[in-house]
């Protein structure tokens, strides 16, 4: 895996359009392949959110709650399969919607050094306007 400085880290969300100041809180981070983000970690997350009985939003376990469990389970994940490596590049990010309400999701820095945002409630990858790059207001990795 490839390891990036924060320093790097914050370079590359600057250059994807992410220009809150974010909150990283390591020194370094280890960035996962694409493949690995949409099989092993997403189907990881998944079965430990079946395993507490969460499957679909609810209004007790909504998007918030989903980018938590996301960047636990994604951290879990990477430990159990590569422990000495540093942390994971996976983060939560919040951004604000067209309709002006709060979304909170994931993102992983890929050892391609491209930025991958993550819809929690599927695994999935989304792909986000750079209105909606801008609109964000919260990153924590």
């Amino acid at each position: 895996m490839k390891i990036l400085s924060k320093d790097k880290i914050m370079d590359i969300l600057i250059e994807n359009n992410i220009v809150c100041f974010p909150v990283i809180v390591d020194d370094e981070y280890a960035c996962p392949t694409r493949d690995w983000i949409l099989t092993d970690c997403a189907e990881y997350v998944k079965s430990e959110l079946l395993r507490h009985t969460i499957a679909g939003w609810k209004k007790s376990f909504d998007c918030d709650d989903y980018s938590i469990a996301y960047k636990h389970y994604s951290s879990v994940c990477h430990t159990i399969t590569a422990p000495t490596i540093q942390g994971l590049a996976v983060g939560m990010v919040h951004n604000w919607t067209k309709e002006r309400t709060a979304h909170a999701f994931n993102f992983a820095i890929v050892e391609d050094e491209k930025v991958f945002f993550i819809e929690p409630q599927t695994g999935k990858i989304i792909d986000l306007s750079v209105d909606e790059k801008l609109a964000i207001y919260h990153v924590y990795i």
